[in-house]
């Protein structure tokens, strides 16, 4: 499981999943579910790297500039998005 300011994220590799805990958030969780696990690879490992890139922002404009990155850089990708 990742954690930083605005978010815990954990990647459960048997089924391709991510899921991403919000803090500030009105949900209590969104579940990113990949057709391979290649995919939920990329997927994850990208987030912690851009995560790293923007840890030296507030929280609340670090979730929203992740929120942008993932709909930026994964908008071509094959998931499902449930949120709870």
């Amino acid at each position: 499981m990742y954690t930083n300011a605005f978010m815990g994220m954990e990647f459960m590799e048997e089924e391709n999943i991510v899921v991403q805990h919000f803090l500030y958030s009105d949900y209590l969780a969104e579940e990113y579910i990949f057709e391979s696990a290649r995919e939920a690879t990329h997927f994850y490992m990208a987030c912690i790297g851009f995560c790293e890139k923007i840890v030296d922002f507030p929280p609340t404009i670090q979730e929203r500039q992740f929120r942008k990155f993932i709909l930026d850089e994964f908008g071509y990708m094959n998931y499902q998005v449930n949120i709870y």
